[in-house]
């Protein structure tokens, strides 16, 4: 039986209106929604949705068209997933040359627009490049200031409008290819509800992120998956369902560990990737047992929900902290980061805010960022946090509040050749060497920020203290 397409348009619709009446559902969703696409902002989530019903309903209502072609479009589709794959990494290593970035390093950008902070870090293991693709769009006031609209690269990147035609050509043909590959071929409903989620993926990989992230992995895996479902026969499907999908994740996240010097082999990628193949195998098996087929399906299925229980125990912790955050026990010293907080708020707001959650003993704010510690006296999560300071700070942008945990030294350059840094005095952030190397003074600092925070926070740094905008930092796990 295959379901029409109508009714899918429909499914989504009733999934859309279930976030906006059910606010833990809401939690939940993101949670998911970040599991397969990555991301903070909420955004993602609604342009999720917003594509599935998109796509579905053309598949419904759209006329078939009569387009003479020669070539087969899930070629194209694979073959334009590719160029931009490609396409965003030879664009990041190309700045990385610019700027004198090492390949594990992060290029940090912070400016303003129509008077909202706006930021971007950019490196090999998410490339923000493509976002000059969405900054257009913000110029015409398109996007409201609560989306990470790209316009720090765009300020930055030389011939920035030109990549960000190529971003949006690339984009729309891939959306292209994979409407052409349903309407000229027989493609089961499942099989179009992979590839609808693969290409939303493959286009997110593109515009933000790159093939080496989480979800350019798990779009490369879904394509795969959905080439194993929908051309792949007999005996040997159920091992190209599993083997292949898997294989091309790996496969993915070996170059980029022997590339850049990261170690990512055991993240989430395998593990979604594997869990979304088993449900579409047993998926495939109750429909064939519904069918009274060959009794090898009843193996199938049992050997499938086995993995998907333990998969799924696996993945739970992930989605607990993707929907709501850390969350913290009585009594646990608290080290948090928080950004987007809007200038109108005081530190004392901000302070107050935190104060519901526990004992703040130390704070320091730089413009849209902050750092406090603080003893939980009233164990809630991050997420929820935020969601509830959100209503008395009435933040205009994005407002996260995140956890940290063991200090590391992280290296920041500043290309200007500026010592602002080395003078740095912070309760959260200390200088502890300064070296010469290769031309440029790389100062080590020891903090609790990953390099993107550390960015981010001294970036702010450098605007209180009255440097010019755009601002731009380099920083590195390595010396």
């Amino acid at each position: 039986m295959t379901l029409s397409p109508k009714y899918i348009v429909v499914f989504w619709l009733f999934l859309a209106l279930l976030l906006f009446v059910f606010p833990d559902f809401y939690l939940q969703a993101h949670g998911i929604a970040k599991l397969l696409f990555e991301g903070y902002s909420y955004g993602k989530l609604m342009a999720f949705l917003l594509w599935e019903i998109f796509f579905f309903a053309i598949i419904a209502f759209a006329p078939k068209l009569k387009f003479k072609h020669k070539f087969d479009p899930l070629q194209a589709l694979g073959l334009a997933i590719f160029v931009g794959f490609i396409f965003g990494v030879v664009l990041q290593l190309g700045v990385n040359s610019m700027m004198d970035v090492s390949q594990h390093g992060y290029l940090g950008i912070l400016t303003s627009f129509n008077g909202t902070e706006t930021w971007e870090a950019s490196h090999l293991g998410h490339i923000h490049l493509g976002k000059v693709a969405i900054a257009p769009f913000a110029e015409l006031g398109l996007l409201n200031g609560a989306v990470d609209n790209g316009i720090p690269v765009f300020q930055m990147l030389p011939f920035a409008s030109l990549f960000s035609v190529v971003f949006i050509l690339i984009a729309l043909a891939i959306a292209a290819f994979a409407f052409l590959e349903i309407q000229e071929k027989k493609i089961s409903t499942h099989g179009k509800i992979i590839l609808s989620v693969a290409v939303f993926a493959s286009i997110v990989t593109i515009i933000d992120g790159g093939v080496f992230t989480q979800v350019g992995k798990i779009a490369t895996g879904l394509i795969v998956l959905y080439w194993a479902t929908e051309y792949m026969k007999g005996k040997t499907k159920f091992v190209a369902q599993l083997i292949f999908p898997l294989g091309a994740v790996l496969f993915i996240q070996t170059i980029f560990e022997l590339f850049a010097n990261y170690q990512t082999l055991w993240s989430t990628e395998p593990f979604v990737v594997l869990i979304l193949s088993f449900f579409v195998i047993a998926y495939e098996s109750i429909k064939e047992l519904l069918k009274k087929r060959d009794n090898i399906e009843w193996g199938k299925l049992i050997v499938s929900l086995i993995f998907i229980y333990f998969l799924w125990q696996h993945l739970d912790s992930y989605l607990i902290d993707y929907s709501v955050g850390s969350y913290p026990s009585m009594g646990d010293e608290m080290s948090l980061f928080i950004y987007g907080i809007p200038q109108t708020a005081t530190d004392s707001d901000v302070i107050s805010g935190l104060s519901k959650y526990g004992a703040v003993s130390k704070f320091e704010r730089w413009s849209w960022t902050a750092r406090a510690d603080l003893t939980v006296t009233n164990p809630t999560a991050t997420n929820v946090m935020a969601e509830e300071m959100k209503e008395k700070l009435k933040p205009d942008s994005y407002f996260y509040i995140l956890r940290l945990w063991e200090a590391q030294t992280i290296w920041v350059i500043d290309p200007t050749g500026n010592d602002a840094l080395e003078k740095l005095d912070s309760e959260f952030v200390k200088v502890t060497k300064i070296k010469d190397i290769g031309g440029k003074r790389k100062i080590g600092v020891r903090t609790k920020m990953d390099p993107i925070w550390t960015s981010l926070y001294l970036l702010d740094y450098l605007k209180m203290i009255g440097r010019d905008e755009p601002l731009v930092l380099v920083t590195d796990w390595f010396e």
